[in-house]
């Protein structure tokens, strides 16, 4: 059963991360902010009972199911533009994670469920934006990634 509860204490913890003076979240792109709620969300992720990996191009990918065989995809990102909102991305990989954890507690799917944080959405620092969703909807080189970082 999706937890209203859960969603808001993840959104709460995950907005601490990165929080700047004035408010706002300050989580640029591979930032220590940044990296830091990739590794919070990688936790959760676990403790969802979800395998978390992360692929070439950076996104951090939570499986839950099989580990062969097309997925169903929930995803958004970690990063922020400066000053950015709470929810702003934050909220699409929470709410993927609640899915999965409902999914978890109830009847199985019949076929798995990844959640998604896309690598470098908001601030196109190395590449021209939306890098790791687009590896994965273009088939970008994943080289094209490590040799602009």
């Amino acid at each position: 059963m999706v937890s209203l509860a859960r969603i808001r204490a993840d959104l709460e913890d995950l907005a601490e991360i990165g929080r700047g003076e004035a408010g706002g979240s300050y989580r640029l792109a591979y930032s220590p902010a940044e990296l830091a709620a990739r590794a919070w969300f990688a936790r959760r992720l676990g403790e969802a009972g979800l395998e978390a990996r992360v692929d070439p191009a950076d996104n951090l990918i939570g499986r839950l199911g099989s580990p062969k065989g097309p997925a169903l995809v929930i995803g958004s990102h970690l990063d922020t533009v400066p000053g950015g909102g709470d929810f702003d991305g934050a909220l699409g990989v929470i709410a993927g994670l609640e899915v999965a954890r409902a999914v978890r507690e109830g009847p199985a799917l019949r076929h798995p469920l990844e959640v998604i944080a896309f690598a470098d959405e908001e601030q196109a620092r190395f590449l021209p934006g939306l890098g790791g969703a687009r590896a994965m909807a273009l088939g970008v080189d994943p080289a094209e990634f490590v040799a602009t970082r």
